[in-house]
């Protein structure tokens, strides 16, 4: 049972990292979009969320 969960971690780490830094750079691009644009902040911010 413990090697099961082990080998699953050690599968799913990696695609997991991938989608978090994917999910990371998406947001900061957001963010600078946002920035540069400075249109209607407040409603920047709802969208975003």
């Amino acid at each position: 049972w413990l090697d099961l969960v082990a080998i699953f971690r050690k599968r799913e780490y990696q695609p997991w990292r991938v989608q978090y830094v994917l999910d990371e750079m998406l947001r900061e691009i957001r963010h600078q979009l946002a920035q540069s644009q400075q249109l209607r902040p407040e409603q920047a911010a709802e969208s975003e969320d």
